[in-house]
């Protein structure tokens, strides 16, 4: 039972965690988040997470919280060490994460890349990350499969164009999967786009979305366009925008989904398409990995 709690934290935190440039701790108490990350000092109850999408992060625990690792059901908080990658699930007060679970996470899963699946040849998947760049997915005997709505996945399942994340060990630009989840996305046929701009032309803008796909935007005299800043949103032109913006459109798609006439236009003050809505990079959608119930 505690093993599938520690499976079930971390594909929590590998869902909150993947996707965009995370923004820093909440500032309101009390909202709930997860984190994972490598432990950089311990301080009493309290130690630091250096995370990938956060920098550093405060952890404070209590004696309310509780601690979960594979093969250890007496883990502890003195069990802990500097170089521990850790999941932790709880909520912010005072700039700090209140612990209320932490999770060692295994050499199995201590690594995590997501992408769209290029080619599958023999064991090894070929992907394309989010930011563009490729990496390779080798899969062996023991790698287990994950996908909604198919009975026992296998990798003869997963073909390209599908997006997959997967866990294992990281070296070089080849992860060795202990466990991979996938599934196909749905066809960009919807209102909503989120990208990068990447060129302008006049009145259209070009996007560069997750997995390198380019996505042309059209404006004219009605497009609303407006900034998020610090103070809120303010009302800008389509001239405003420039090259490195991180936009969410709203409009109407052409039938093969390459672009898109805009309604609407929300942009980040320099920030990626991931920090305008809410942190997160929708046009990249994450495949469940149920660990939990697998033992």
């Amino acid at each position: 039972m505690k093993h599938k709690l520690l499976m079930s934290l971390l594909v929590g935190v590998l869902l909150l965690a993947t996707g965009g440039t995370a923004a820093a701790a909440p500032a309101e108490v009390g909202n709930r988040d997860g984190v994972s990350g490598d432990v950089k000092s311990i301080s009493g109850a309290a130690f630091t997470l250096t995370t990938p999408e956060r920098g550093d992060v405060q952890v404070q625990t209590t004696d309310r919280t509780r601690y979960r690792a594979k093969g250890n059901p007496d883990f502890s908080l003195d069990d802990l060490k500097v170089g521990d990658r850790v999941a932790v699930q709880g909520r912010w007060q005072d700039g700090k994460l209140q612990a209320n679970l932490v999770g060692l996470i295994p050499d199995e899963l201590r690594d995590k890349v997501m992408g769209q699946v290029q080619a599958v040849t023999g064991s090894t998947i070929a992907i394309t990350k989010p930011d563009g760049s490729s990496l390779e997915v080798a899969t062996t005997d023991e790698t287990k499969y994950h996908a909604q709505g198919v009975a026992d996945p296998a990798l003869a399942d997963i073909k390209p164009g599908d997006v997959i994340i997967a866990t294992g060990k990281l070296a070089g630009d080849t992860l060795t999967a202990s466990h991979v989840g996938f599934q196909t996305p749905r066809a960009k046929i919807g209102p909503l786009a989120a990208g990068k701009i990447v060129a302008i032309n006049g009145g259209t803008l070009t996007l560069e979305q997750p997995f390198g796909q380019s996505l042309t935007v059209t404006t004219d005299t009605n497009t609303f366009v407006v900034q998020r800043g610090e103070d809120g949103l303010v009302v800008i032109t389509v001239a405003a925008l420039k090259v490195g913006d991180g936009v969410a459109v709203l409009g109407v798609r052409s039938s093969d989904g390459k672009s898109i006439v805009a309604k609407a236009i929300m942009a980040g003050d320099g920030e990626g398409p991931g920090k305008v809505l809410n942190n997160r990079q929708p046009a990249a959608k994450q495949p469940a990995l149920p660990f939990g119930p697998r033992n």
